[in-house]
């Protein structure tokens, strides 16, 4: 068989699979619209209270749920569009065969690819950290290569063409753009070997085109698991690090525990007197007590709240980088999406790993709202609080 470069066959199964695109329900939710739409937080608690309370105390009031309806209402349309969309693909996928088998059916099938295979296995590639799983693949692609007869092509010619996206997509719609004597020409023109009949050269590029395709969707399965690791864990990380400043500001000195620590010791301080037929503690100090401390507890909020702020808006602009990011991705690397049932049992699918990377943003964004409204009723609270004791 005559080897021919791996530049010019690498260019032409581009070309072709841009033509064959699977449809994808990734990228139709409009990510950075759904986490604008979740409502402003309070710079204060008296704001908190007008987005919660109305002045006269006792009036029932549903103002907080009425601020929040239109989020919740987008977030659970696009919850339940995304969820029918990924299980209506994952139930076509199982293939009336059954979770376990079609595990145990796609191990099987990853296994037997031969870059995997070089990588040690599945197993094997699960349990390297990150480091290691790309320094295996790059030697396990060279591997495979010189394995299919096509050593001679350097580990820099290969990882050039995988590594550059936007020369690859350039040279392919060139291509695409020529006619079949003039792609013979230009791949027979980077051949290593004596010039080939044309027959010769068809018979060598089908090889060739099956290999390359192969190795090719590996390598875009491991891109694409690579990218959503990243993203899923960025996501969690910008979540756990605005819970872990949350609970750092509420255990700061003076905290609302504190406070009420302090309070019953002020208490049994309150000289007993004679209240009715029975003695207890004077009431008048007692409410004089309960506003000053509620007067304390609103400070607190405030003090609490204006920290809080920042750490939200920074895990709110933390979110938005990562969805832009997510778009960037997609749209560099929409085409190399083979949706498609036996792509996804031979572990060459890398959908699934978007999904995840969808669900994961979903998820963020929800929290946020989640967040957005608990922080707001609870500013609103103390504020009320303090209003309602001094009403009494």
């Amino acid at each position: 068989m005559k080897a021919i470069n791996i530049v010019a066959m690498v260019l032409l199964v581009m070309a072709s699979h841009a033509q064959k695109q699977q449809s994808t329900y990734l990228g139709k939710t409009d990510f950075q619209a759904l986490l604008t739409a979740v409502p402003k937080m309070p710079g204060n608690c008296q704001e908190a209270f007008g987005y919660v309370y109305y002045e006269e105390l006792n009036r029932h009031s549903d103002k907080l749920e009425q601020r929040f309806a239109s989020f919740n209402s987008q977030m659970e349309d696009a919850q339940k569009q995304m969820e029918q969309a990924f299980s209506a693909k994952y139930n076509a996928m199982m293939n009336d065969k059954g979770a376990d088998r079609l595990q145990q059916d796609v191990k099987k099938q990853v296994n037997q690819n031969p870059v995997i295979a070089n990588m040690g296995g599945v197993d094997a590639v699960q349990g390297m950290s990150e480091a290691q799983r790309k320094k295996a693949a790059k030697n396990a692609m060279v591997a495979t290569a010189a394995s299919n007869g096509m050593g001679m092509f350097t580990e820099a010619e290969m990882t050039r063409m995988m590594n550059d996206p936007a020369y690859a997509k350039q040279m392919a719609e060139k291509l695409n753009n020529m006619t079949d004597q003039q792609k013979m020409a230009f791949v027979q023109s980077r051949m290593n070997t004596e010039p080939v009949t044309p027959e010769e050269a068809e018979e060598d590029n089908i090889e060739f085109e099956k290999q390359l395709k192969d190795r090719q969707k590996t390598y875009n399965l491991m891109k694409f698991n690579t990218y959503s690791a990243e993203a899923t864990q960025k996501l969690s990380a910008l979540l756990q690090t605005y819970q872990t400043e949350k609970d750092r500001i509420s255990s700061k000195k003076g905290s609302h525990k504190e406070l009420d620590a302090q309070f019953e010791e002020d208490y049994k301080k309150i000289p007993i007197v004679v209240v009715g037929e029975g003695r207890d503690h004077d009431p008048v100090k007692v409410q004089e007590l309960r506003i000053a401390y509620a007067a304390k507890h609103l400070d607190r909020a405030q003090q609490e709240l204006n920290e809080l702020v920042v750490s939200y808006n920074d895990m709110v602009a933390g979110i938005h980088q990562a969805i832009a990011e997510y778009d960037n991705f997609l749209d560099e690397n929409k085409w190399a999406i083979n949706a498609t049932y036996q792509n996804t049992l031979n572990g060459t699918n890398p959908e699934f790993a978007l999904i995840q990377v969808e669900q994961a943003i979903g998820t963020s964004i929800s929290e946020v709202g989640k967040i957005c409204h608990e922080t707001t009723a609870m500013a609103a609270h103390y504020l009320y609080d303090l209003k309602y004791k001094q009403s009494e």
